[in-house]
């Protein structure tokens, strides 16, 4: 006779079933990787949007106030006055349309600017900070005698760009491919008539800086950081959630600690032939077990032979193993002819 059984036969201990640390890292680790997808994402477009809109809008006002300005100048250069120009600068500078605004003549002269100290600085000629001024570009229109408005990047030495150099590189190469000027320089060459046609005599200029491209940037990447925050909060919650909730759901699917057993042997069996099934199992069962309707109380290993038990020392309870048993474990069985 060969016995098949979950455990030797006599007392099972089978532990309960742990935390699944593993599932819960795993879903973490899943939904962390969510996270920061759509965290980048709103960061990347949202950005990138914001910044096309802005350079946009700057360029659809700025060839207009440069037409503009260079017909005053014109008229200025030839009445021998240049307080409606300069004006004119004051005027715009103070609705935080452009930063710094000044007219010059072929030869780099100074005949008005925006600001009195930075025209006492450069002593009548822009010629004097190079660094600050590029007359190569200002001037550019004069020297081609061409009426185009140029929209360049700039950089404007009194502003500075507020990201490491590590930063700027992806930024450069992800969201704003001119993050490393700070500002644009705009520039429209200024023709009086005469005899011969229209000579150029001069250039006005403007710069504006990129102060709203960085303030977008840093905007957006606050409220980037913040989304991530709040993310990454709910894909914790939503891992210990589902971890705790498969945790309650199979943790009591094995019984507990020490719970007896039931060791079963029958013997030949009428109806069945003349083969004799031979079997013997050893099955963990709870205290309390349902026979047909029918709570029994088990305590102590019960034999049964024959499909009638027999009592143990210590329990005299009958039960008919020939009827279903309900809840019960189920046991692989070998068949044994004779």
């Amino acid at each position: 006779m060969r016995e098949n059984t979950r455990e030797n036969t006599g007392d099972i201990a089978l532990k309960r079933r742990g935390f699944p640390f593993g599932m819960f890292f795993l879903t973490l680790a899943l939904f962390l990787g969510l996270s920061a997808m759509v965290t980048a994402g709103y960061f990347y477009y949202s950005a990138k949007e914001r910044i096309e809109s802005t350079v946009a809008a700057t360029r659809s006002y700025a060839f207009p106030l440069a037409e503009s300005l260079a017909k005053l100048a014109e008229l200025s250069h030839r009445l021998g006055d240049y307080t409606p120009l300069k004006a004119m600068f004051h005027e715009k500078i103070g609705e935080n349309i452009i930063d710094e605004a000044f007219f010059v003549l072929p030869d780099g002269k100074l005949v008005a600017h925006s600001n009195k100290e930075v025209e006492k600085e450069l002593q009548g000629n822009i010629a004097w900070d190079q660094f600050a001024y590029n007359t190569d570009l200002i001037l550019a229109p004069l020297a081609e005698k061409s009426k185009e408005i140029r929209f360049i990047d700039y950089n404007i030495i009194e502003k500075k760009i507020p990201f490491r150099p590590l930063e700027r590189k992806y930024l450069k190469m992800y969201l704003y491919n001119n993050i490393d000027t700070t500002g644009w320089l705009v520039t429209r060459a200024v023709f009086t008539p005469g005899k011969k046609g229209e000579t150029p005599v001069g250039a006005v200029s403007f710069l504006v800086s990129k102060d709203r491209v960085f303030s977008i940037i840093m905007e957006y990447f606050k409220k980037a950081v913040l989304l991530g925050e709040v993310l990454g909060g709910a894909s914790l919650f939503m891992a210990l959630a589902l971890s705790l909730m498969v945790f309650f759901r199979y943790r009591n699917y094995y019984p507990a600690v020490g719970a007896p057993a039931v060791n079963v042997k029958t013997g030949p069996r009428k109806g069945r032939g003349s083969g004799v099934w031979d079997v013997q199992e050893s099955v963990a069962i709870d205290i309390e077990e349902w026979v047909d309707g029918n709570k029994v109380g088990v305590d102590t290993t019960r034999r049964f032979e024959a499909g009638i038990m027999q009592p143990a020392v210590m329990d005299e309870t009958l039960v008919d193993i020939g009827k279903t048993v309900r809840d019960a474990i189920p046991v692989k069985k070998r068949i044994s002819r004779v």
